[in-house]
């Protein structure tokens, strides 16, 4: 992945940016997030940037899918709270 994430890869970065800035107990759910895009976003898609959000690492899983949810766990990681830091910077 280069160094410039896609529009859509900042706002996911954004929402689990300000879920911890919440400081709340419960768990970010990438299931409602994906179920309230207002985006046109197929469920590969969506899969697609979360891996490559991984891979990159700008979020890291913190549990795996249960058969509730179709989407593994995800918080920001170091790099990706730094990617949105810089980027306001700039703005």
């Amino acid at each position: 992945m280069n160094n410039e994430l896609t529009d859509f890869q900042i706002e996911i970065l954004k929402a689990l940016r300000k879920h911890n800035d919440r400081n709340t107990a419960e768990i970010f759910s990438m299931d409602e997030y994906y179920n309230n895009l207002q985006e046109d976003v197929t469920l590969s898609g969506f899969r697609e940037t979360l891996i490559l959000l991984e891979d990159g690492g700008y979020i890291e899983k913190i549990g795996v899918k249960t058969f509730e949810t179709e989407f593994d766990l995800y918080n920001i990681a170091p790099k990706g709270l730094r990617y949105l830091i810089n980027l306001e910077r700039k703005s």
